[in-house]
């Protein structure tokens, strides 16, 4: 008898679905979230580097997806190499938590303003009695403070016009 002969014997079908489906991404190339449909996706969920054979319940929740697709509008994620929907959600997952505390809201480094514009519409920020902070250097890194191997890259000089007109009617005055 083999190992895999007794451990599919013991083993619930649950789970040995997900040691099959493990051993497909491991001897993969490039597995995404594109290649694994039907039951694959039921079971795993690769984004982001992150690799996990539970996908929460938020996949299906409506609110999320428009308030993540609000998000995406902003371009945030234009040269990032796939989708970060577990990230958001944990974002949003926390910002709902504190909304109910006192204080406002900060975001540091925030880009073009991906995740704060997906949590203000999945909080409807506009609702809430707080401000939400958004920082960055809004004009790149400073040279002088990069790391060596960093000051080979590129970093775009982005405005604060430009955020602001990714936050749309969320903007507060």
């Amino acid at each position: 008898m083999t190992v895999k002969f007794i451990l599919k014997t013991i083993l619930p079908e649950s789970v040995t679905t997900r040691l099959t489906l493990a051993r497909h991404l491991l001897t993969s190339d490039a597995v995404t979230n594109e290649h694994l449909t039907g039951a694959l996706l039921n079971h795993l969920s690769v984004e982001n580097g992150l690799v996990t054979n539970f996908v929460g319940g938020f996949m299906g929740d409506e609110r999320f997806f428009e308030s993540y697709n609000a998000g995406k509008k902003t371009g945030g994620l234009s040269h990032h190499p796939g989708d970060i929907h577990w990230r958001a959600y944990v974002a949003c997952w926390a910002a709902n938590r504190a909304a109910t505390l006192d204080g406002d809201f900060v975001e540091c480094g925030v880009h073009l303003g991906f995740l704060a514009r997906t949590i203000v519409e999945y909080t409807r920020f506009d609702t809430l009695p707080k401000r939400f902070y958004l920082l960055d250097t809004f004009g790149g890194f400073p040279y002088e403070t990069l790391a060596t191997e960093d000051r080979r890259l590129e970093y775009p000089d982005w405005s604060t016009p430009t955020l602001a007109g990714t936050m749309g009617s969320a903007t507060k005055k």
